[in-house]
């Protein structure tokens, strides 16, 4: 017996999900060079700018989750 084969909704939040933590990792290296650096008014630029960005991106990959779960209950 295999793996259970999920629907292609909830693989693909899982993918999006991986990677979004990935570049989450990745930006917050990127803050600690540049705080090692001493440029924290880039810093601060860099959270203004991306901060929207990675909540827009949390929320889409949380519904995505929620609509691939309902409709693998629906099937």
């Amino acid at each position: 017996m295999g793996p259970p084969e999920y629907n292609h909704l909830i693989r693909l939040a899982g993918l999006l999900l991986k990677y979004y933590v990935l570049g989450g990792f990745c930006f917050s290296i990127v803050c600690i060079l540049l705080a090692g650096f001493g440029a924290f008014q880039l810093i601060g630029l860099l959270l203004a700018a991306a901060g929207p960005i990675f909540w827009r991106l949390a929320v889409f990959i949380f519904c995505l989750i929620a609509v691939g779960i309902l409709a693998e209950a629906f099937r």
